[in-house]
């Protein structure tokens, strides 16, 4: 992700999936270092191991993290703005008056993701301390002008920090999201595979996004990088500050969202404390 460099790979991505050339197209964190070409070698060489041996490419390498069941008081089913929300509390929640950080999940997951996984995954990663204690709130697809008035009633049911630092949001299908949130609205914006137009980016103002960080999340695939490149592009031209990321579809027994989900949890709870 170097940024002398993010332009032209981007472009040749691109070009390369015009021409229809396979390849194999990443995006991680990092630079021209040891400890980036470090941790990426052993995906590098399974490539080239595959490639020698004819073999369609297995898929890099995952660190999977598997989920634990939890108290079943942690998740619940409620009511805001006429709508049924789940939301998952960490454990200390009810021992506890604190009031905590909170990230609000948007849209339809495929099959193989439910709430619950997500809120297992969370709760390991909680439990290890690589998360702080958060609250998730699970919303079902909608305006933005209805979003808000689910979350202010949310924000007023339950001890969520009401300042825009320890808020973020997660949509899968917010094709507006950008367009729409006003400056200060959320510390992070998380768009997982989401279909952002293009001539959404050239209306924002870099004001907006001042104190909000955007992070793109797209599956390494043609089809969805050819368009999420140019998104990045656009970002960059129009000097937006946002995380940019590109894995791997080849994993036989995860799904592609559950894989990632770990890094943009780390990256957004990160994120609250900046």
């Amino acid at each position: 992700k170097e940024e002398t460099l993010a332009k032209s790979n981007e472009e040749l991505n691109i070009l390369m999936c015009k021409l229809n050339i396979e390849h194999e197209y990443r995006v991680n964190e990092g630079g021209h270092s040891f400890k980036f070409w470090n941790a990426n070698m052993p995906n590098v060489l399974r490539f080239v191991s595959d490639a020698f041996e004819g073999k369609t490419y297995r898929g890099d390498f995952v660190q999977y993290i598997e989920p634990t069941p939890f108290n079943e008081n942690q998740m619940k089913q409620v009511s805001a703005n006429g709508k049924t929300i789940t939301v998952f509390l960490p454990e200390s929640y009810h021992q506890s008056n604190r009031n905590y950080p909170v990230i609000y999940f948007e849209g339809e997951f495929d099959e193989d993701v439910s709430d619950y996984d997500i809120c297992k995954v969370t709760n390991v990663l909680i439990k290890q301390n690589i998360l702080p204690e958060m609250i998730l709130v699970f919303l079902r697809s909608g305006d933005m002008v209805e979003m808000r008035k689910t979350i202010k009633e949310t924000e007023n049911q339950f001890r969520i920090r009401k300042d825009f630092r320890f808020r973020a949001y997660l949509t899968l299908s917010g094709s507006s999201i950008l367009e729409e949130v006003k400056k200060d609205e959320f510390r992070m914006i998380v768009l997982s595979d989401a279909g952002i137009p293009i001539n959404h980016i050239q209306k924002l103002e870099k004001d907006t996004f001042e104190r909000t960080s955007i992070y793109l999340d797209a599956p390494a695939d043609c089809y969805t990088m050819e368009h999420i490149g140019r998104l990045h592009i656009a970002l960059k031209q129009k000097d937006i500050k946002h995380e940019y990321r590109v894995r791997s579809v080849n994993y036989a027994d995860y799904s592609w969202f559950m894989t990632g989900l770990p890094e943009i949890l780390k990256y957004t709870a990160e994120s609250f404390h900046k």
